[in-house]
């Protein structure tokens, strides 16, 4: 459709965490002025939301919620007929943001192998501790009043 018109379109941030919000804002410097106006967003050139508007230069348009796949390159165009979204596209581009929607779970997964990281060397060192303190054969003195006598833990047999 050549009877849509190319708007500015602009964004207080391009960089998006998942699960946000993005909030775009299409400008439109039409001398021509209509009563009814039909702005629509695109992304990667396709239809993706639409908005009716009465004599305003401006449009705000909430993507709420954003994923991932939300990521791409997002143009703004108008027109005073109205279309179905589907077959709106903005193949020119003239005026357009790239989006990108990043997801934090690699930061989470990060943190995760760090302090998996330590508790391994931790158990490591508890085991050479072990290991250490058996090799060392400690004994254990019992104090029995007058008379002392010494134990070697090694040969402490259990009970059968």
């Amino acid at each position: 459709f050549r009877l849509l018109k190319s708007a500015v379109i602009q964004s207080g941030r391009t960089m998006v965490m998942k699960g946000e919000n993005i909030e775009l804002t299409c400008s439109i410097s039409e001398t021509e002025k209509w009563e009814l106006l039909h702005v629509y967003i695109c992304k990667d050139g396709l239809g993706k939301i639409s908005e009716t508007v009465f004599d305003q230069n401006q449009t705000r348009f909430s993507i709420k919620d954003v994923n991932v796949e939300d990521s791409g390159v997002y143009s703004c165009v108008y027109s005073a007929e109205q279309y179905d979204i589907s077959k709106v596209n903005d193949t020119e581009k003239e005026n357009s943001i790239l989006i990108h929607v990043y997801d934090p779970q690699w930061q989470i997964n990060l943190i995760r192998l760090i302090c998996s990281f330590w508790v391994l060397i931790f158990a490591c060192l508890m085991v050479i501790f072990d290991i250490y303190s058996a090799k060392r054969g400690h004994s254990v003195t019992l104090d029995s009043g007058n008379a002392s006598t010494d134990l070697d833990l090694h040969e402490l047999r259990p009970e059968q």
